[in-house]
């Protein structure tokens, strides 16, 4: 049965479906009509697969056709096997074919060192094995650098030349950041060239310092005036004013002499909240910063949540949310897991409930369940095999449990646990793991699921990008040389980072639990 149809993410009527405009780019919510599960499919694969009437998904439509005995008896009647790579004949036939293939397309050095040529590039690498290994050349303007035959066949060339070209059409004019500082009443007391570089201002206040064009346009200003508490912070303070009136601000005497931005006494919480800026490596804040902070509140009793800048910016009603429950401020709607029916639920909706109501956005999943009430999405919980991201490899029957929440400002009692088991009994794990991130979390959840604590890990880092943060695996060193337009092989991933402009700030690690299947 159909149950919505969607056009450019937007939900059309069902009616106009097969009309004039609505045949193609249409995707298809639907219920097989075998194993009664909720799917998605394109418009045009079920018109292709006959399944308009009746819908199957692909599983369910090879069994009703008894697709594989098919293809089977076809195989043994031609080729006397069951599986046609298992003929002799065909497999000779395949060899033959892919080489031609390979040898078709293959290049000889000479025709690509005068392609080089052609565009003034000096070809360095005297061998070419195959289209996607890397080359080494020195372009027309003298920069040296590495690209593969494919990417310079499609037009690709210098970085370092092309980043050039996109800086110079995106570099502001001197009068116009001359104009932005006064504006404010400093002085710009050094020229401008990019939007990495540091410029030396005088502030107001008489302070003389150093900030990027791009941090200044994020909103940061004088360093030496930062002790003032920042306007994001006061929202923070001045909500949570309003249920705790014991609440305190910039609190000294808990982790003498360091500062706790918010503490509220009554509940044994203090709240950090950390601009990018501010709290990133380069201006002081080292790897333990963070960490030592949560481990001396820990030591005194407190619960210690940080808040990072992106997430208040961009995440700002999850935030909320999120204190909301762990400070257990009323108004939370309530809903018992024995009401809500669990579903497997599709990509798209899984990442739109995810962006809406995870802290962590949207991920990459293999399962996806959902628990509805009243029809209505109330809770995800995802599963995938373990992230070479986060250091694990792939294991059969183990899985990493990715995302949990539910619907903000709703708690759904018990909810966790039945997502949880619908997924053992229909997926049938050896063991699960799981993280815990120690900013907002001690993990309390995992323990009540009957997981185990096994390891803490240190301090992660994330590099800072247009005041987002941005995990260190998107500039692994092995990868640096084809993002960055300054590169070398001499200089570790932090110092590359360091010279093309970037800072990186470290949060307070992760715990990480796991639960083995008896």
């Amino acid at each position: 049965m159909i149950i919505k149809a969607y056009k450019n993410d937007k939900e059309i009527d069902l009616n106009l479906l097969l009309t004039r405009g609505f045949k193609s780019q249409i995707r298809i919510l639907y219920t097989c009509d075998g194993c009664k599960k909720e799917k998605e499919a394109s418009l045009e694969s079920l018109i292709k697969h006959n399944h308009i009437d009746k819908q199957y998904c692909l599983s369910c439509s090879m069994k009703l056709n008894d697709t594989v005995t098919k293809r089977r008896n076809t195989c043994i009647e031609k080729y006397d096997v069951d599986n046609p790579m298992k003929s002799s004949t065909i497999v000779e036939r395949y060899k033959v074919s892919a080489l031609g293939i390979y040898d078709k397309q293959r290049n000889d050095y000479n025709d690509i060192k005068d392609e080089f040529t052609l565009r003034r590039y000096k070809l360095v690498s005297d061998t070419y094995k195959n289209r996607t290994e890397y080359l080494e050349y020195i372009c027309p303007e003298g920069h040296r650098g590495r690209i593969s035959w494919a990417s310079f066949k499609k037009g690709s060339g210098c970085k370092v030349c092309s980043n050039s070209k996109i800086s110079d059409t995106l570099r502001h004019s001197i009068e116009y950041v001359k104009e932005e500082f006064d504006r404010e009443g400093y002085t710009l007391l050094s020229n401008y060239h990019n939007n990495k570089q540091k410029l030396k201002y005088l502030c107001p206040k008489g302070h003389i310092g150093e900030i990027r064009f791009d941090t200044w346009t994020s909103g940061h200003r004088c360093n030496s005036c930062s002790h003032i508490v920042s306007r994001s912070e006061l929202e923070i303070y001045d909500y949570l004013a309003n249920y705790f009136p014991d609440i305190e601000r910039s609190n000294r005497s808990i982790i003498s002499p360091l500062e706790l931005d918010i503490v509220i006494p009554s509940k044994k919480v203090a709240i950090e909240y950390c601009g990018l800026y501010w709290h990133s490596e380069l201006n002081g804040k080292d790897k333990w910063y963070h960490y030592n902070k949560l481990q001396r509140c820990q030591s005194q009793g407190y619960s210690l949540i940080t808040v990072f800048e992106d997430e208040w910016t961009y995440k700002r009603e999850i935030v909320l949310s999120r204190l909301r429950n762990i400070l257990g401020i009323p108004g939370r709607e309530r809903i018992y897991a024995r009401n809500c029916d669990i579903k497997e639920i599709t990509p798209s909706i899984k990442n739109k409930f995810l962006d809406d109501n995870h802290i962590q956005g949207r991920d990459n999943s293999s399962v996806k369940l959902g628990a509805y009430y009243d029809g209505i999405l109330v809770s995800v919980m995802t599963f995938s095999s373990g992230s070479i991201a986060k250091g694990n490899s792939p294991f059969p029957g183990v899985y990493e449990l990715n995302r949990f929440c539910s619907a903000r400002n709703t708690s759904v009692i018990g909810i966790a646990s039945k997502l949880l088991k619908y997924f053992v009994e229909n997926y049938n794990p050896t063991s699960v793991f799981s993280y815990a991130d120690k900013r907002w979390s001690t993990g309390g959840l995992y323990s009540n699921l009957g997981f185990s604590e096994c390891y803490s890990s240190e301090p992660n880092y994330w590099y800072i990008e247009n005041s987002r943060r941005v995990h260190r695996f998107n500039f692994r060193k092995s990868i640096l040389s084809d993002k960055l337009p300054q590169f070398s092989t001499s200089l570790s991933e932090w110092e590359n980072m360091k010279e093309n402009g970037y800072d990186r700030i470290w949060d307070c690690g992760n715990l990480k639990f796991t639960k083995e299947m008896s």
